[in-house]
């Protein structure tokens, strides 16, 4: 028994101490790291649809112009999708974040993967 490698790590108290609380501080910084992801991929979400609103109430205002200077049909159908385009809570405007978020269904799929890896 004379190659049995052994390898054991003797700790003092103050040692062992040091060693938890360095540990979970670490968790607490991926924690923090994780939480703070997932506020920005929220505030990103906040500012497209508050961008969304805002061209969709674009929209109603220059077919309410086009309604006064030309022709009546095209503004009103102009003004039922900036209604629409306001109210609505789906990712209508392609842009950035459309591409790189994939539509509303990845969003859910995705808040609730990182609310597991947090919990």
């Amino acid at each position: 028994m004379e190659n049995v490698v052994r390898d054991e790590v003797l700790y003092t108290y103050d040692a062992a101490i040091n060693l938890y609380e360095r540990e979970c501080h670490h968790d607490y910084l991926c924690r923090q790291k994780k939480l703070q992801a997932i506020r920005a991929e929220q505030k990103a979400r906040r500012i497209y649809f508050r961008n969304q609103r805002l061209l969709g109430l674009l929209m109603m205002v220059l077919s309410l112009v086009l309604m006064v200077f030309a022709q009546e049909g095209l503004a009103v159908f102009g003004i039922i999708a900036g209604a629409w385009v306001m109210v609505t809570k789906k990712m209508v405007i392609y842009n950035e974040y459309y591409r790189t978020h994939g539509g509303a269904d990845q969003w859910k799929y995705r808040r609730v993967q990182a609310w597991k890896e947090i919990h």
